[in-house]
């Protein structure tokens, strides 16, 4: 069920089975809206800026420099959510393991298609785009510039120099929205909070003594890993490791991603045939067709080679991958 908080942390790429089955029911889909007239009062949502901005040095953003911003609707019902998230989620319910269907989450819990339309025309009204839209019309994600994010949320976009030297550029006050509504949150005013990979993957001798791998200098191991590697190195429990061949019999799996899918998929595949593993089959969802960055893909091969090395029976794998690992871009994954 979705979940929009105001400052959002980075978190890990990959995502769980479990999780998954849950999340795959409010699978996006754009739907086209009719559009309604802009509604007049307004509201300014005072989380929805950083802390600590005036201490740091900064200057003007170019105006035309690319954003994607995210604006998020609250669910008209939030406690008929909640309790049907718990009810699927507790052993002994009546619902537990009944993962709904988009469909059915949209129904049930889902903004009305006149209130979307309401925001997505004040949204767009100073030339944002609609990039994606989620099928319960709580998630609208727009793309444009720096100057039409600047007119639609009366903000002013600035780039910052951090302590470290490194630059993001982020609104200096608060987005004004409107009224009566529902908007909960808006992201991708700032550049600074995003999901980030690791740059290396932890050594498993840092934790497990002798690594497997074939090559590794100090606790830092690159080469070839083994999917007995990946047991290790992810601490699996023994018993689940011992149970061959058959784990995660038909699971379903994913890996929230950004950029390019190619590389990925192809070492996939690669590391399949290399242990004698079949082929899981692969489901890519896109949030958008941009799918050229692809400074992740050390990351992205090992969550989907992870995943499918200790459950070799899964039943499929779906890979969410956005445009990048901003929240705005996270949030629509």
């Amino acid at each position: 069920m979705r979940r929009f908080p105001r400052l959002r942390r980075p978190v890990g790429a990959a995502v769980a089975a479990a999780a998954l089955a849950s999340a795959s029911a409010l699978a996006a889909a754009v739907q086209p809206r009719p559009a309604e007239a802009s509604p007049s009062a307004t509201t300014v949502l005072t989380g929805d800026v950083l802390g600590g901005l005036s201490a740091l040095a900064s200057s003007a953003l170019d105006g035309n420099t690319p954003v994607q911003v995210g604006v998020a609707i609250a669910s008209p019902d939030p406690s008929g959510l909640d309790a049907a998230y718990r009810a699927i989620y507790t052993p002994g319910s009546a619902q537990f393991h009944r993962f709904l269907t988009a469909g059915e989450v949209a129904a049930r819990f889902g903004v009305p298609a006149g209130t979307e339309a309401s925001v997505e025309s004040w949204a767009t009204r100073d030339g944002l785009r609609r990039a994606f839209l989620s099928t319960d019309n709580e998630y609208l994600l727009l793309t444009g510039t720096a100057s039409q994010a600047e007119s639609t949320f009366g903000v002013t976009l600035r780039t910052f120099t951090a302590p470290d030297g490194s630059t993001f550029y982020a609104n200096t006050a608060a987005p004004t929205v409107p009224a009566g509504l529902g908007v909960d949150s808006v992201l991708g005013l700032n550049s600074l909070l995003r999901s980030r990979t690791f740059d290396h993957a932890p050594g498993a001798g840092a934790v497990h003594g002798t690594p497997a791998q074939d090559t590794c200098v100090g606790s830092t191991c690159v080469g070839l890993t083994t999917p007995q590697d990946l047991w290790s190195i992810y601490d699996q429990p023994t018993s689940l490791a011992n149970a061959g061949a058959d784990f995660g019999q038909g699971q379903q799996m994913g890996v929230l991603g950004e950029g390019a899918v190619a590389g990925p998929l192809k070492d996939l595949r690669g590391f399949e045939s290399e242990f004698g593993l079949p082929q899981i089959p692969v489901t890519i969802h896109p949030v958008n067709d941009d799918f050229q960055d692809n400074s992740g893909a050390g990351e992205w091969d090992i969550d989907t080679q992870a995943s499918t090395g200790m459950s070799p029976k899964a039943a499929g794998e779906t890979l969410y991958f956005a445009k990048d690992l901003t929240d705005s871009s996270v949030l629509a994954d």
